[in-house]
């Protein structure tokens, strides 16, 4: 039976290269590994595709089309949007009540002089102008002037 190099839980057999194992799991096995802002930046920016305009991510992606990448700090795995990333790299800390939104409607790049920040409103303000809100969904006239005009 093998044991986890890092806790000493028992490795499960029939686990694929279970004769490679080291670790009991990916927690274990990240917790060992020496975890740097520089390691995480070459992880980061070998998913970047640089195109002449925007800097498209590649790697994995939500169903909105938002990249997604797994940082670790201090032992504990944070999922992260990849845009927001690039921005906290290149411009510092983004404000709680704030979102990072895109010049050119792209929800890969990363780009961050494609990216600034606004507010909750200023988001549907940017999704209505470019035309990508939601509107209707089924709701009678009179509920959609509700809705609209805030009352």
């Amino acid at each position: 039976m093998r044991l986890c190099q890092r806790c000493g839980t028992p490795i499960r057999r029939g686990i694929p290269n279970y004769n490679r194992k080291k670790y009991c799991g990916n927690i274990c096995a990240q917790a060992v590994r020496p975890h740097t802002r520089e390691t995480a930046m070459a992880s980061f920016w070998s998913r970047v595709n640089k195109t002449n305009t925007c800097w498209l991510w590649t790697g994995a992606k939500r169903w909105d089309g938002y990249g997604r990448f797994n940082l670790l700090q201090n032992g504990t795995r944070r999922q992260m949007t990849a845009h927001r990333l690039s921005w906290e790299w290149a411009h510092g800390d983004i404000p709680k009540d704030l979102h990072v939104l895109h010049h050119c409607d792209t929800p890969a790049c990363v780009n961050p002089t494609h990216l600034y920040l606004g507010d909750h409103l200023a988001n549907m303000r940017d999704c209505a102008r470019k035309g990508r809100i939601y509107r209707g969904g089924g709701k009678p006239k009179d509920q959609l002037r509700y809705v609209r005009s805030g009352k």
